[in-house]
């Protein structure tokens, strides 16, 4: 185990003892910054000192900057299975002939295997779908039906809900969110804030079990006209001990979101902003991953 990993190992084992049983979010104590990066771009930072919990979030106004576009991606890249946050906006980028601006890391996803006993290597998967402008570019672990998702409409508005899918005779695949037929679209374990209201883990099935307080967390929100990507450290002693989902949900609230969906977390969460990671991943480094969230112009 190098030098780093050992370090990472003691922060995570350190912060699970120190994290309060009850964490509190106490708006009259918590720190928030905002700046603006780029038209329509804002990068915030929050504190929430009690705990303590460091909260990073990029907010993109789709109004004031047209030219800001949400998009998909699945981390495939020549032999590769798997891209960190700057690899994703890097390759939605040059798909889409334009700028790279953000990336959130997306689902959980099952490692790459090698090659062995005479079976052949196997890709990383994440495992819910990935479709990206109406073709399925992964069908995922667990097939293409039955959960929670956030995708884009086939009118273009974004929204979350539950996924449904047909297969034509020819082979052809439609995807469907709460009945509207859908063009992108990737997973979301669950969905913390709906319509205006944060909902608690009782009220959705999770894994794991969304109320443990000391593990990093990434999560999409979305407004009217409004995009924000938020991840909050943990695990890492003397930074950042974490939050419960439902905290992560009111801020988003606060900042003008009406529903949101969590992704993977733990050492997978990262948000790549505009050159750099707003963060501090738990794994000491951002972690290459199935699939995520874009932002380009």
């Amino acid at each position: 185990m190098s030098l780093l990993a050992q370090a990472a190992a003691i922060s995570q084992a350190l912060s699970v003892l120190a994290a309060p049983a009850s964490p509190g979010l106490d708006f009259a104590t918590v720190v928030r910054e905002e700046r603006q990066v780029s038209p329509g771009v804002s990068v915030i930072s929050v504190r929430v000192p009690e705990t303590p919990c460091e909260v990073r979030m990029a907010k993109f106004d789709l109004a004031a900057n047209p030219k800001l576009k949400l998009r998909f991606v699945l981390g495939t890249e020549g032999k590769a299975t798997r891209l960190t946050p700057e690899g994703l906006a890097k390759k939605a980028a040059h798909e889409a002939v334009g700028e790279p601006v953000a990336a959130l890391n997306g689902d959980f996803f099952l490692y790459e295997k090698g090659a062995k006993d005479g079976k052949p290597a196997e890709p990383a998967r994440p495992f819910g779908i990935t479709l990206v402008d109406g073709k399925l570019t992964e069908i995922g672990c667990w097939g293409p039906t039955g959960y929670e998702i956030v995708g884009r409409r086939a009118d273009g508005t974004l929204g979350f809900g539950k996924l449904t899918s047909k297969t034509g005779e020819d082979g052809s695949f439609r995807a469907f969110m709460d009945g509207a037929e859908v063009v992108d679209a990737i997973r979301v374990w669950n969905r913390p804030l709906q319509n205006g209201r944060v909902v608690g883990s009782k009220e959705h099935v999770c894994y794991p079990d969304d109320e443990q307080k000391n593990y990093p967390r990434s999560l999409v929100g979305l407004g009217t006209n409004l995009v924000v990507f938020l991840v909050a450290d943990a695990r890492q002693f003397g930074w950042s001990l974490g939050m419960p989902s439902t905290h992560a949900a009111e801020i988003l609230r606060r900042e003008g979101c009406t529903d949101a969906g969590q992704f993977d977390g733990g050492g997978s969460t990262a948000l790549w902003v505009e050159g750099k990671y707003l963060n501090r991943p738990s794994d000491g480094k951002p972690r290459a991953v199935a699939n995520g969230l874009a932002i380009t112009r």
